[in-house]
């Protein structure tokens, strides 16, 4: 089967609380896997002090039409706003092969301090395509290799 990958960032639209992000991760997790897609997904929450109410950035791989299918209901989706596509490609073989959806959340300031860590915004986004995807998969792949080492 040929496999289709897809990475992308947005704004929430809101402050996402423990129990929110639970109930769409253990949503998301049962509808990707009857739809054999896999991925990762990352939260970042603003500070407290901040206007910003957190960001998302993630990748889904599987089928095309099944990916880009879930992308549609992704940016349709009333928890989110500004959802920017960074890169899709076709792919040999899954980057997230044993995650129906691998998740992570963290704080500003933890994200600020991950190795690897750039600024998740739109000036991000305007930055040369393919330079951008390529480091956003590599940096959410990272969370992939420590959830299975």
């Amino acid at each position: 089967m040929e496999l289709f990958s897809l990475v992308y960032f947005s704004k929430a639209t809101r402050p996402m609380a423990t129990q929110d992000l639970s109930a769409l991760l253990e949503f998301s997790r049962s509808r990707n896997k009857a739809r054999g897609i896999t991925g990762m997904l990352l939260y970042v929450q603003k500070g407290s002090a901040s206007q910003d109410t957190g960001r998302f950035m993630q990748v889904l791989e599987g089928n095309e039409a099944e990916v880009r299918l879930l992308f549609e209901s992704i940016k349709n989706d009333s928890r989110n706003e500004r959802v920017r596509l960074l890169n899709e490609v076709n792919i040999i073989e899954r980057n997230f092969a044993n995650w129906t959806m691998g998740f992570h959340s963290v704080t500003d300031e933890q994200f600020e301090s991950l190795p690897g860590y750039f600024e998740l915004n739109d000036k991000f986004i305007h930055q040369q395509a393919s330079h951008c995807f390529n480091f956003a998969l590599t940096f959410l792949h990272s969370f992939y290799r420590l959830g299975t080492s």
